[in-house]
């Protein structure tokens, strides 16, 4: 079953694999710095930047899954597709020629 948020194209692996990452970053920044550490005005700014772009997004997603703001397609298997190896063997009324 696929969650269709209405965008055409299937991103939530990538979505998932980058939040993975995401959060590894966190751990290990976090078990970096201390408290009473002063550190660089950039890296404030980005971490701050980066806080606010990932809570917009899993606001924006929260409030579309409790909606139920999506469709859901149920996908069938399709018949796997020749290769081309097979296709060469065909003749012109694509059926498979005796070798």
């Amino acid at each position: 079953m696929m969650r269709d948020f209405d965008y055409g194209r299937r991103e939530g692996k990538m979505i998932r694999h980058k939040t993975h990452q995401l959060e590894r970053h966190s751990r290990m920044l976090r078990g970096m710095v201390r408290d009473t550490d002063n550190l660089p005005d950039w890296i404030n700014k980005k971490v701050v930047l980066a806080s606010d772009y990932l809570n917009s997004a899993a606001q924006y997603m929260a409030n579309r899954v409790s909606s139920g703001d999506y469709d859901v397609k149920h996908h069938t298997k399709t018949k796997k597709r020749h290769s081309k190896k097979n296709k060469s063997k065909r003749g012109k009324t694509g059926k498979r020629s005796r070798r």
